[in-house]
């Protein structure tokens, strides 16, 4: 059952001028919002953790994956395993590692590019502001070694950077100033130009799990441990201050107009902190019947006009126990999802049966 705060409302699902890119097993779909009828775009598997970006000049999406004969191959049983089973992950990512275009008009995909051997394209996927280039990250699977990719979409070349960094991830990006932030034991949380000078650090935050960068370029939301818990911290990149927030919470995110954060609770809560206030709203939370161990799987995904946000409610085992699980009982073990769709204009929300960790937002037009 969901549960949503008063003065919102929980009502049937319904189409709004936006479409819906998702990956529903090996294959991705494309539909309105109420998720009635979806159109097959690809039946191809795409990178797990990795965005779809849709660029809307040109009816084009792009997104990660693996090859024709690659997604044939992959055990579909790996759809039912939690994304934090690091073996089936693994696995997944052995095969070739692929950036595709898809055109929405003609429904033709194109390669454009392929990452090196031992690598796997993953966790970053970003369109420049002049839709000529693609940014991503390069997962390496035999050694410490990870990159930064800055790939030309015409000629599908790349250039690479590793922020004098083995071992990071990318955590944000973005164009003016150019900046990337990444995570890494080397350096704690830490701000780079595209060129790999460093901007700022916070050498204090060893893990980091997440963090999200203000539209003035100059405050970091992130969550951390802190204390045996999951904490949630402010950092100003240039003053080098931190505020942490005096409650768990988890995978925060600036609203686009700077004005609140978006994170969820341990409890399975998606929530919202007015910035100036402080003062903290529950949004939607999920409670069954049997009281399952429902948890907030997905990301916080606004809409191009910032009025809708997407994500997604999961049933998981904790990581600790998915650890434990044999190989074989992770990839048949059962996941019930959700999506969800808030409209925080009207203050509605609505959900249906799915999952999808990656979404797309795709403004409806001539292509479609």
């Amino acid at each position: 059952m969901l549960e949503v705060s008063p003065d919102w409302r929980i009502v049937e699902p319904r189409g709004i001028e936006y479409l819906a890119v998702f990956e529903d097993i090996n294959t991705l779909k494309i539909s309105s919002t109420d998720f009635e009828n979806p159109k097959i775009l690809v039946e191809r598997r795409a990178t797990p953790d990795c965005p779809y970006e849709f660029d809307s000049e040109s009816g084009t999406l792009y997104f990660a994956g693996f090859s024709e004969r690659d997604s044939a191959e992959i055990d579909e049983r790996l759809v039912n395993t939690s994304r934090f089973n690091r073996k089936a992950i693994t696995e997944l990512l052995k095969q070739e590692s692929y950036i595709y275009s898809i055109s929405l008009s003609s429904l033709e995909i194109a390669e454009i590019a392929k990452a090196p051997e031992g690598y796997a394209f993953n966790w970053l996927l970003k369109l420049s502001p002049d839709n000529r280039k693609l940014y991503s990250y390069l997962l390496s699977l035999k050694k410490m070694d990870y990159l930064f990719a800055s790939i030309d979409i015409q000629s599908g070349m790349f250039t690479t950077n590793s922020f004098e960094a083995n071992v990071f991830h990318p955590r944000d990006i973005c164009f003016s100033p150019e900046i990337v932030l990444i995570d890494s034991g080397d350096m704690g949380l830490a701000a780079f130009d595209f060129d790999g000078r460093i901007v700022s650090s916070l050498s204090e935050v060893q893990v980091c799990f997440s963090a999200s960068l203000h539209h003035d370029r100059k405050e970091v939301v992130f969550d951390t441990l802190a204390s045996g818990k999951r904490k949630i911290g402010i950092w100003d990149m240039y003053s080098g201050s931190v505020e942490f927030m005096p409650f768990v919470g988890v995978y925060p995110v600036w609203s686009p107009d700077g004005s609140c954060i978006w994170f969820r609770e341990n409890d399975a809560s998606l929530c919202k902190m007015d910035i100036k206030s402080r003062k903290v709203e529950k949004i939607i939370s999920f409670k069954d019947s049997e009281n399952q161990n429902w948890n907030y799987s997905g990301k916080v995904i606004f809409s191009p006009n910032h009025r809708y946000v997407f994500s997604t409610l999961s049933r998981t085992e904790s990581m600790e126990q998915e650890e434990k699980m044999s190989p074989k009982r992770a990839m048949h073990h059962n996941y019930t999802h959700l999506l969800c769709i808030l409209d925080t204009e009207l203050k509605l929300a609505w959900a249906v049966p799915g999952y999808s960790y990656n979404f797309a937002w795709v403004q409806k037009g001539a292509w479609w």
